[in-house]
């Protein structure tokens, strides 16, 4: 099947690729990559937000790296979204809502304006 080529506004492709480029550096080839910001507040695993990742949009969420496992929790409640954490999965959602507050300002300063809380 032949591509088609998709011809738009000026003005809709400036904007299109600005917001593209609000995510993130871009590649040469055209894929962006995750910015990674960690947590400075907890020294006793690593915790990361991504400023540029639209998966859980408005949903404040952070990324826990712990014995060479990975996982997603929920601020706001410390339920584990993905991944797996074994028997660390407690003590991190003692330790995700014991920072709550900070982490969620944190999160938000981290986003995009549309994202915002």
């Amino acid at each position: 099947m032949p591509e088609e080529e998709i011809r738009l506004e000026q003005d809709l492709r400036d904007e299109m690729l600005e917001s593209i480029r609000s995510l993130g550096p871009i590649m040469e080839d055209g894929r962006s990559l995750l910015i990674e910001k960690q947590y400075p507040e907890i020294d006793d695993f690593k915790v990361s937000v991504f400023p540029n990742e639209s998966k859980h949009p408005g949903r404040p969420h952070c990324q826990v790296r712990i014995d060479g496992m990975t996982a997603t929790f929920d601020i706001n409640d410390g339920t584990m979204l993905a991944g797996n954490v074994g028997r660390w999965e407690r003590t991190i959602q003692k330790v995700l809502l014991e920072h709550k507050e900070g982490l969620l300002v944190f999160w938000d300063e981290t986003r995009p304006d549309d994202q915002r809380l």
